[in-house]
């Protein structure tokens, strides 16, 4: 099974009779699927990773923990999120920089590999030594940072998802980041600050619906305006409708030479 991504971001509901809610997306390169739900407990995810078993990248929402465990499912963390807990810190604490240093040595080795074959070799013998040194230092500089400061509260974030930071070692599809899944829910962020959310959740989940059309037809190449002309068209015609992604695969299929 692929990886997979899963973030959530505020979303507002005009009608004052319906609460405001989350946007939620579930997302990799072939496709993303976002859904509203008037809750941000990670409970919601259950029903829609039924059947999947692929590892998952999150930020450190503690939420997302239990559902994941209890669904047996493999756990990432997004190592940009561990990063940004130190950025705040490096001009003003020296001791922060080595730690900064050595994850961004460890995003610079999953840049040197051009295939999957590449990134696991890498992986044993340049990433696990790297980890190896910011646990050294994390533990070096843990009691030297002061109960309840930001330098703790970082140090503490690293240590208290260690397992999940890490898991990446033991599985060559697990990303470093949840990029994906923050450049994905950036479109949901830009249209709530662009037209305020939905008037009511009815409307949010027609919202979702056509934020998954078009960024799963972007992912594929496809030019969303298009392919919801062709699926109107289908649909019209009682036509059975295909995912951007089916399509994608098919047009693509039928149009190499035999």
């Amino acid at each position: 099974m692929p990886y997979t991504h899963i973030d959530e971001t505020p979303w507002k509901i005009q009608n004052k009779k319906e609460n405001d809610g989350y946007m939620w997306v579930i997302s990799n390169r072939s496709g993303s699927y976002y859904f509203f739900k008037p809750t941000r407990s990670a409970k919601v995810i259950s029903e829609k990773l039924v059947g999947y078993s692929g590892p998952v990248v999150t930020d450190g929402f503690s939420s997302y923990d239990h559902v994941l465990v209890e669904a047996k499912i493999p756990h990432a963390y997004c190592w940009a999120h561990a990063r940004r807990e130190f950025l705040p810190l490096e001009d003003h604490d020296p001791t922060v920089k080595p730690i900064l240093d050595v994850i961004d040595k460890i995003f610079e080795v999953e840049r040197e590999a051009k295939d999957f074959v590449q990134l696991k070799l890498l992986r044993e013998e340049k990433s696990k030594l790297l980890i190896e040194e910011l646990k050294s230092l994390l533990m070096s500089e843990y009691p030297k940072s002061r109960e309840g400061s930001h330098k703790r509260k970082a140090i503490l974030y690293l240590q208290k998802r260690w397992g999940g930071f890490t898991k990446f070692l033991e599985d060559t599809r697990i990303p470093l980041s949840n990029n994906e899944a923050e450049r994905t829910i950036r479109h949901a962020v830009m249209g709530r600050k662009n037209y305020y959310g939905s008037g009511s959740f009815t409307g949010a989940e027609t919202a979702a619906t056509l934020f998954t059309v078009i960024e799963s037809c972007k992912k594929n190449d496809l030019d969303p305006r298009t392919f919801i002309v062709m699926s109107l068209h289908r649909a019209a015609n009682g036509e059975n409708l295909e995912t951007p992604l089916a399509y994608a695969r098919r047009t693509r299929s039928a149009s190499q030479p035999a």
